[in-house]
Order: C-alpha cells, then sequence, then structure tokens
C-alpha cells in the first residue's frame, strides 16, 4: 500500500508541475501577443497625488508607420477621495516639434450618481479612458501629447498619476 501511495502522491505533483506549467506558458504567452501591437507605454505619477494648473504632463513618443492606425488610451489613478465626476484638461499634441492642436477634453471618472467606472480597490482607482481611437499619424517622427488640468481648482488634490497607452488598432 505505501508503495501504489507514494506513486499517487508523484503522480499528483507531476501533474501539479504540468498544469502550473501549462498555465505559465499561457499567460506568457497572451501576455506576449497583447504587448506586441504596444507601440507606447508610460506612466507619470504626480508628486503629493496634486495636480497644479501650472504642471505639464509630457508623453514623448515616436511614430515608425504611417500606414497602420493606433488607438491612444488615456489612464488616470485617482484616490478614491477624488471629489469630482471629472477632469476638465488641455491636451496639446505636438508633431515634430510643432504644435499642431490644442483642445480641452473631459477625462470621465465617474458616472452620474457617483459610482467610479474605473478598477477600484480600497484606496485608489485606475480609469483607463480611450482616448483617440484608431487614427492615423501623418509623419513618420517624434510626437508629443502635453496634458495640463484645466480645472476651477488651482491645485487638483487627489490625482495619483497618467498613463499613456498606444497600440496598433484591432
Amino acid at each position: 500500500m505505501p508503495i501504489i501511495t507514494s506513486h499517487l502522491k508523484r503522480n499528483k505533483l507531476i501533474l501539479g508541475w504540468l498544469q502550473y506549467s501549462l498555465w505559465s506558458f499561457v499567460l506568457v504567452l497572451c501576455f506576449s501577443l497583447v504587448s506586441c501591437n504596444t507601440i507606447y507605454d508610460e506612466t507619470v505619477t504626480i508628486e503629493n497625488s496634486q495636480w497644479s494648473d501650472d504642471t505639464a504632463i509630457p508623453f514623448e513618443f515616436e511614430i515608425q508607420d504611417t500606414s497602420k492606425y493606433y488607438d491612444l488610451f488615456l489612464e488616470v489613478n485617482h484616490s478614491i477621495d477624488y471629489p469630482y465626476q471629472n477632469i476638465y484638461c488641455w491636451v496639446e499634441t505636438f508633431e515634430l516639434g510643432t504644435s499642431i492642436r490644442k483642445d480641452q477634453c473631459s477625462l470621465e471618472l465617474a458616472n452620474a450618481k457617483g459610482k467610479w467606472l474605473g478598477a477600484c480597490n480600497a484606496e485608489t482607482c485606475d480609469r483607463k479612458i480611450p482616448f483617440i481611437i484608431n487614427t492615423k499619424f501623418n509623419n513618420v517622427g517624434k510626437y508629443k501629447i502635453i496634458l495640463t488640468q484645466n480645472t476651477r481648482n488651482a491645485i487638483l488634490k487627489d490625482i495619483n498619476g497618467l498613463r499613456l497607452l498606444i497600440t496598433e488598432a484591432t
């Protein structure tokens, strides 16, 4: 009986290891496939979670292929204590060092009833916002997007960071 038990335990260990290895392989493969179409991914942490209206947040990236379409996502990390539904921002876009556009946008963080729209834990929320979807860039080269908060408050508290993610459109 002990020999059979020993073999069963060993077989269970081997089977468990194979299942773990298979799941690890599948996860690595999935992350590899997802990251293959990522062109740019940068996070800027906001000092002391206080975004001043005179603090510009720049994202600089390079485009190599103008024949492809791209999706740009802006992710806002904020405290669950953030007192507003959204953030108004100025968004200035530079192409090859020249400002080509400046727009005001609203980054919606909560619905009309005050429920956070992002993935939240006990302290913070991450809200991934489709920013510019299915767009083409005119030229190969360096681009820059600068965000500046444009709210009624000179200092916007409880904003921890911003992330810009650029992927090839699917």
